[in-house]
């Protein structure tokens, strides 16, 4: 019976080693399954933080957005608004261009009177000598080219050129460094 014992109790203990390496065995396996959920549990926190700071980035480029399509509308209505303003001061540029151009006209056709004026004063008083000292028969207001009055029409031409008054020439050159609203 001692033997029997004996054998039973090594059975036994060979039994109580297998069932202590099958324990540690599990033990070990539910120490990597903790530490493995506890990796996990870390890596999930640092998911949702991820998470987190996203949102409050994607909040805050929203908000940007909204801004920026703000600034966006405004820019656009100051578009607008600029162009018309462009629109007209082209239409002014374009209206003072066509009055300088009828004021240089205006001089020139003023010039050209004078200078005729001059011309036709010239040729009487030519005339005038001619038959004065050519002592001919003819009266000078016989002679079809001479006009008494030219010397009376070339002192009012040139006086009349004197006398031009420019006064949108002179508002002009007074506002030369005004501003355009000012214009």
């Amino acid at each position: 019976m001692r033997s029997q014992l004996r054998l039973r109790f090594e059975q036994e203990a060979k039994l109580l080693k297998k069932s202590v390496t099958q324990v540690a065995r599990r033990e070990k396996r539910i120490q990597d399954r903790e530490l493995e959920i506890k990796n996990l549990e870390v890596l999930l926190e640092t998911e949702a933080e991820m998470k987190r700071a996203v949102e409050g980035k994607n909040a805050e480029l929203m908000r940007e957005l909204e801004d920026i399509c703000a600034q966006f509308s405004g820019l656009k209505v100051s578009n607008e608004h600029l162009s018309q303003r462009v629109a007209a001061l082209q239409e002014q540029v374009s209206g003072e261009e066509k009055l300088k151009a009828s004021f240089e006209e205006f001089k020139r056709q003023a010039f050209a009177d004078v200078v005729s004026a001059g011309v036709a004063k010239g040729m009487s008083e030519g005339l005038k000598h001619g038959v004065v000292h050519g002592r001919s028969q003819l009266e000078l207001e016989s002679i079809e080219a001479y006009d008494p009055e030219a010397e009376a029409k070339f002192v009012a031409a040139l006086q009349s050129l004197k006398d031009l008054k420019f006064s949108l020439l002179d508002q002009l050159e007074g506002l030369k460094d005004a501003p355009m609203d000012v214009i």
